[in-house]
């Protein structure tokens, strides 16, 4: 895997998702249950109760449990490019940023630049 020192560059500032994108909307799972209200409430509400008291950015057991597949088995709506920034811009940067520490620390990183 490559790193900061193999790159050896001063404007290159890696970001390693830990899991997925959808990690990030675990941060506030009552926004997915908004944004699938109605179209599939109970399964969004399945979803946020699988997640309750997790942390967003350590949500991955396996194949069957990493983030999109918690959120494809309860919500099969879910399209990534459409619903992933409509919830993750409904949560908020402040919210994700306190949820998600690794996140935070690379956004951290890029506001000292």
């Amino acid at each position: 895997m490559l790193s900061e020192q193999d790159i050896d560059h001063p404007r290159f500032l890696p970001f390693l998702v830990l899991h997925e994108f959808e990690a990030l909307l675990f941060a506030d799972p009552r926004q997915v249950i908004e944004v699938f209200r109605d179209v599939n409430l109970n399964g969004a509400s399945q979803l946020a109760q699988e997640v309750q008291g997790l942390q967003p950015e350590e949500i991955n057991d396996g194949p069957q449990t990493h983030p999109s597949a918690r959120i494809l088995r309860h919500i099969p709506e879910y399209r990534k490019p459409l619903h992933g920034p409509v919830i993750a811009g409904r949560i908020g940067l402040v919210t994700i940023r306190a949820r998600c520490p690794h996140f935070d620390g690379w956004v951290r990183q890029l506001e000292n630049l």
